[in-house]
């Protein structure tokens, strides 16, 4: 299972996903490891209700005043950038 073909399905175009699985990994033909890959894939994005876009939230780094404290000792005891 890729990441491309992940996305594909979890972004509404699961006939795209079937058709670059059937290209690259059944030789054009829909086989049963293609079908098991589909049935895979299916089942990753509705176990996790689809595909985050954001990679990661800085928000919560900053929420409290203890964090933004931390940061800022984090940051101060860093080597001077090159």
């Amino acid at each position: 299972m890729t990441v491309a073909n992940l996305r594909l399905y979890a972004n509404g175009h699961p006939e795209r996903a079937r058709e670059v699985l059937v290209k690259y990994h059944g030789n054009g033909q829909l086989t049963p490891l293609v079908r098991m890959e589909l049935d895979q894939i299916k089942h990753s994005v509705m176990a996790v209700g689809g595909i985050q876009t954001r990679r990661w939230d800085y928000r919560p780094l900053f929420s409290t005043k203890g964090n933004r404290r931390r940061i800022s000792l984090g940051e101060d005891t860093q080597p001077p950038a090159r």
